[in-house]
């Protein structure tokens, strides 16, 4: 009976971030307005949720708006999973920023210590396998994907798991801030 429960609350956690996402944007986000993207004020912790447009759009395997999550480590390094090379690799900040036209950087309302200790963990997942649903299977640890890194790194600087599955679900976490995006609409 507890395994039922649980696998329920679960799925309520999950349906009340995506009510809570389609609650913020309707059925997709739109920007009011676009900033530069001027990552100037990023500091270790603070994470990365893209979009791909355009021609890479029919790639997009991950449900809603968002369909990436990374965080920033210092030094202009950004940690990310990535299908290719199938591993959690270190990124230039410039290079990622460049790679995606539409981004938003979002800063936990914690300690700058508690930033920190997420951005250190997340590096010491660098080299880890990736796994396509090891958001949606946390327990099982054969490898991790975009969620998952952040997730893992959050989880062990606040000690509790924040339960994310997909990156619309940080999006919609009220212990995070807006500090920037970045929009690039092709014409």
């Amino acid at each position: 009976m507890t395994n039922i429960r649980k696998k329920a609350n679960e799925l309520i956690l999950m349906a009340g971030s995506l009510i809570a996402t389609l609650a913020l944007f309707g059925s997709t986000p739109t920007f009011a307005s676009t900033l530069k993207g001027d990552t100037m004020n990023i500091k270790p912790g603070d994470l990365f949720l893209t979009r791909n447009v355009g021609i890479t759009e029919e790639y997009n395997e991950s449900p809603g708006y968002f369909n990436h999550a990374a965080i920033y480590v210092g030094n202009n390094i950004v940690v990310e999973a990535q299908k290719e090379p199938g591993k959690v690799i270190e990124a230039n900040l410039e290079e990622f920023k460049r790679r995606y036209p539409i981004y938003v950087i979002l800063r936990a309302n914690q300690s700058e210590e508690i930033r920190f200790q997420a951005a250190l963990q997340a590096k010491q997942l660098v080299g880890t396998n990736y796994r396509k649903l090891a958001s949606f299977f946390f327990r099982w640890r054969r490898g991790e994907n975009c969620v998952s890194v952040v997730r893992k790194s959050y989880k062990t600087a606040l000690g509790k798991d924040p339960r994310w599955r997909t990156p619309d679900h940080i999006w919609a976490d009220k212990r995070f801030q807006e500090i920037d995006r970045k929009e690039e609409l092709s014409t």
